[in-house]
């Protein structure tokens, strides 16, 4: 399972911050279509969906598998008894142990031995996912006796992931209920006060950022649930209430993944969900924002570069 480097905090939240900029770009296309993006769901994450198939030394065994029997990654025979590791998990055999006399029994019960050993907290979700992985895994294989084909160890890693995901999730802290509003087909006034507001909260977000370590992830986390306090405070045409509170929740979200992604070390696996809820809460933030600027353009306010300004 590949986790994210120490320094992936950084570079995501500067992804946050140039969301406004790529969706300032595209906000100058006429295309305007009125729906809000809220929620924020769950998927195997692409990392974990490519690792599920991968088998880097070809014996037979793919990558997490090796992880599993502690055998090789980079090589097919990891014993050097002239039988790939695969061909000798397939006949219920230790590839760890010189054949022939190496039958495998009891491997289940030290694989989560050492789990236990590894992982000693009694919670953890890269505790609860590796022990759920092996005994499915060893489940299937006594079904099967013994050789998986490729569907089922996919289908397999993607079920127990996909489980483990589900039982996490974000909850929208904000309504459109919580925002003032105002007409914005008619105060042109406060619409483009309120659009520079939004450019201001991006570069308060911005210059936070600059100040801010890449493993300072308290810190990250902050600074982007400031900027949905912020935008729940702000004065909002009544025509984008949907999305300004929408908007809200992704930043909201955000900071509340970065949360999740500090546990990297303790808890690697919940760290991933974290990434996971980082990159779909900030792709919904962009389809906002993008709705938003486009809003503001069809009313005659572009964006100069710098703020926003009536067409001439």
């Amino acid at each position: 399972m590949k986790m994210p480097s120490k320094k992936v905090s950084a570079v995501l939240l500067g992804t946050v911050i140039v969301v406004t900029a790529i969706v300032l770009i595209n906000s100058q296309e006429e295309n305007f279509v009125p729906t809000p993006t809220t929620e924020v769901s769950l998927s195997v994450p692409v990392n974990l969906q490519s690792d599920a198939t991968q088998d880097a030394d070809a014996d037979g065994l793919l990558d997490w598998e090796e992880s599993l029997w502690g055998t090789d990654i980079n090589e097919p025979d990891t014993d050097k008894d002239g039988t790939t590791d695969g061909a000798e998990v397939d006949a219920d055999r230790n590839p760890l142990v010189v054949g022939p006399d190496d039958s495998n029994y009891e491997i289940e019960e030290k694989l989560l031995a050492d789990l236990e050993k590894k992982w000693p907290e009694t919670t953890g979700l890269t505790k609860e996912i590796s022990s759920d992985l092996i005994s499915s895994y060893f489940s299937l294989r006594s079904q099967t006796g013994g050789a998986l084909s490729l569907e089922q160890k996919t289908n397999l890693i993607e079920n127990v992931t996909d489980s483990a995901l589900g039982r996490y999730t974000f909850r929208n802290r904000y309504n459109k209920d919580s925002l003032v509003t105002f007409d914005g087909a008619t105060d042109k006034d406060k619409l483009l006060s309120y659009a520079n507001a939004l450019i201001e909260g991006e570069d308060r977000l911005k210059m936070a950022s600059t100040q801010i370590g890449p493993e300072d992830y308290s810190e990250l986390s902050t600074a982007t649930t400031q900027m949905a306090e912020y935008l729940i405070g702000l004065e909002t045409p009544e025509q984008l209430v949907s999305y300004q509170a929408a908007l809200a929740n992704n930043y909201y979200n955000i900071g509340s993944a970065i949360v999740l992604m500090a546990q990297e070390n303790a808890d690697p696996a919940l760290a991933l969900v974290g990434l996971t809820l980082f990159s779909q809460s900030s792709a919904s933030a962009a389809e906002n924002l993008a709705i938003m600027f486009q809003y503001i353009r069809n009313n005659g306010i572009i964006f100069n570069g710098e703020d926003f300004v009536w067409t001439d």
